[in-house]
């Protein structure tokens, strides 16, 4: 395999970046590849401590999770398995009333409908209203 020559500006980025930054995202700011960022930090000893590794995971989990709230509140689908939510209240609200049987017919509807074997609630209900869900009868749904 043939291997290029690294500069020593190029090591010098490396080594300014390596902190604050993850291997991917030095790789792109520095429009090099990622194995060239790896090679780079092994064989210059540059390494992270447990703090900034810990940091630099946390904020790019931090912005993964903004960018798929981006795109559940424009209604595109997610990229992502990371469960995210534009209302937390109302949608662990909707987890409590599928385990009393309410039935949801797509991601995202905001109408709970029930039938006779709903253990119906009325303070879930209530407070379901206020942030905005419908109750129907899940017979109506399908006359």
């Amino acid at each position: 395999m043939n291997k290029i020559k690294i500069s020593t500006e190029l090591i010098a980025d490396v080594e300014e970046l390596v902190k604050d930054f993850s291997n991917c995202e030095i790789a792109t700011r520095l429009k090099i590849s990622l194995s060239t960022v790896k090679r780079i930090i092994r064989d210059n000893h540059l390494g992270r401590s447990k703090e900034e590794k810990n940091a630099i995971r946390s904020r790019t989990r931090n912005d993964l999770i903004r960018a798929e709230r981006r795109r559940a509140i424009f209604g595109l689908d997610q990229k992502t398995e990371i469960k995210v939510f534009t209302n937390k209240e109302r949608n662990t609200l909707k987890y409590c009333l599928k385990r009393k049987k309410y039935v949801f017919l797509a991601r995202g509807d905001t109408t709970a409908y029930y039938d006779s074997a709903t253990s119906r609630h009325p303070p879930y209900e209530e407070r379901g209203r206020k942030l905005g869900l419908k109750f129907k009868p899940l017979e109506l749904q399908f006359q």
